[in-house]
């Protein structure tokens, strides 16, 4: 298989300060995520890895594609990761998953209770 032709694409934005996030604020976050269907996509669980050093370290499962709190080399980030389906035309597939892990974030960036009061 050619590089270009690959299906599943992972995409890793770093968090600015590099520090670790509220988790404890962002797992109801991501549940309310799933039930009021905020993303374009359907996600059915939030898995809790926070035990792990350097790993992922809260999930968001799809049936197609993940969204990820991620520490597995030692910055934390938010991953999307499409797993299959999605546009056929690899750059659209690539342009897809920019837009989606950027409205995730954007998502993150203007929650009420994850962003402190002025």
């Amino acid at each position: 298989m050619h590089a270009l032709e690959a299906q599943q694409i992972s995409l890793k934005v770093y968090l600015e300060d590099g520090n670790a996030p509220n988790m404890d604020a962002l797992i109801p976050v991501f549940h309310a995520w799933i039930s009021d269907r905020t993303l374009d996509e359907t996600i059915i669980d939030v898995a809790d890895y926070r035990h792990l050093k350097h790993g992922p370290a809260l999930l968001l499962a799809g049936l197609d594609a993940n969204y990820t709190l991620d520490n597995t080399d030692g910055s934390f980030g938010f991953i999307y990761t499409r797993k299959r389906g999605g546009p056929t035309d690899f750059q659209a597939r690539l342009n897809d998953a920019f837009k989606r892990v950027l409205s995730a974030c954007a998502l993150l960036e203007t929650n009420e209770t994850l962003t402190p009061a002025p």
